[in-house]
């Protein structure tokens, strides 16, 4: 029997409001750990691929990492998710990944977040599987480079596909939930998928195609 599982994006669906990666900024910035030169590595980053890819001069742009101990940014990744994060984790989705879960569904946590962060979200809500921004390191330091896929985007779908788009998974038994325009490819790949805290383009979009939205 083949399984099935149901995915869910963090932000603005199971942090319906909020951005984990932006709280998680706003910590290190309160906390003294970004100056102006990892500023300058995000800025440098963001004009030299800009011209040929906007998403990854922006939403990808991890460079204000670079040369961070990856030792010390994972201890203030939990700090952050203690402190700032956790509060803001929906209820209602907490419950619907408790009711799949209950139905013998795997959880995955799919999104373009740090993966320390993304860590901190799969043991509080004891998820199956994450796919997330993974950083290189080098000499236990942050490179800023994405290791592998940035999950944004077809990428999503990509990731889906590659991961759980044959044998044992069954898609069309699966369930996606996401909030985003960018998100629509993805969320056309599960048999059972819904626009959760949906933004007015993706549900204006998705309205044509039947796809129905729920609000966390």
């Amino acid at each position: 029997m083949n399984k099935a599982i149901a995915v869910f994006d963090i932000d603005g669906t199971v942090l319906r409001d909020s951005l984990a990666e932006r709280i998680f900024v706003h910590y290190l910035l309160a906390k003294g750990e970004l100056n102006m030169f990892n500023g300058a590595h995000f800025v440098k980053h963001f004009l030299v691929t800009l011209p040929r890819n906007s998403v990854m001069a922006s939403k990808g742009n991890k460079f204000y990492l670079k040369g961070k101990s990856i030792h010390r940014i994972e201890k203030l990744a939990k700090e952050c998710f203690r402190k700032e994060i956790v509060s803001k984790i929906s209820d209602i989705a907490c419950r619907k990944i408790e009711e799949h879960r209950a139905c013998g569904l795997e959880i995955v946590l799919l999104s373009g977040t740090l993966d320390v962060l993304l860590r901190c979200f799969q043991e509080y809500l004891e998820a199956d599987h994450t796919h997330g921004s993974t950083l290189k390191v080098l000499g236990g330091r942050y490179t800023g480079d994405i290791c592998g896929i940035y999950p944004y985007g077809r990428t999503k779908a990509e990731i889906v596909r590659t991961y759980y788009g044959r044998n044992p998974y069954d898609l069309s038994a699966s369930y996606a939930y996401a909030n985003h325009i960018s998100d629509f490819e993805f969320l056309g790949l599960f048999g059972h998928s819904a626009l959760a805290n949906p933004t007015p383009r993706l549900l204006a979009k998705a309205k044509r195609k039947g796809i129905g939205a729920v609000y966390f």
